[in-house]
């Protein structure tokens, strides 16, 4: 840990923010997949019948 300018703890919350944050971004992406598949499974649903 000699070679870090910043303390252990410190890298330790910004390291814990940068992957929390990452979660977020790609969990947010999902949610905007899934609700595209939804949307074009019920237009193709009611363009076919």
């Amino acid at each position: 840990m000699e070679d870090f300018k910043r303390s252990a703890s410190r890298l330790g919350r910004l390291l814990k923010k940068s992957r929390d944050a990452w979660k977020a971004r790609v969990q947010e992406k999902q949610q905007r997949l899934r609700a595209a598949q939804v949307k074009i499974r019920d237009l193709e649903k009611s363009r076919s019948g």
